[in-house]
């Protein structure tokens, strides 16, 4: 479908804040500068505000076209499609993937 995308982020700090803006930043410095690494950060006025995991998976089932960030066990209950994020050996998996790995 042709949705618009929004981007949904978490109102308060959190683990899997620091852990996706470390991602973007490691992948992509240039786009995602270290000032945008943490647990808290300055978000762009656009973004859609989260509150806590279970706010952060409302705001991806219900908004068509969002995208967000949980861990993956919130995810996987809620039959969530899932981005492949590369790991150290180059490959691009899938938590469900890297989980069956080991």
């Amino acid at each position: 479908s042709n949705y618009p995308i929004t981007v949904a982020r978490r109102v308060l700090g959190s683990s899997s804040t620091a852990s996706v803006t470390q991602y973007l930043h490691e992948a992509c410095p240039t786009e995602w500068p270290s000032n945008l690494v943490g647990s808290t950060i300055e978000w762009p006025e656009d973004t859609s505000e989260c509150e806590g995991s279970g706010g952060m998976t409302e705001c991806i089932v219900t908004v068509p076209g969002t995208i967000g960030y949980i861990d993956s066990g919130h995810g996987h209950t809620e039959n969530l499609n899932e981005i492949e994020l590369q790991n150290a050996d180059g490959n691009y998996i899938s938590s469900r993937q890297a989980a069956a790995k080991g």
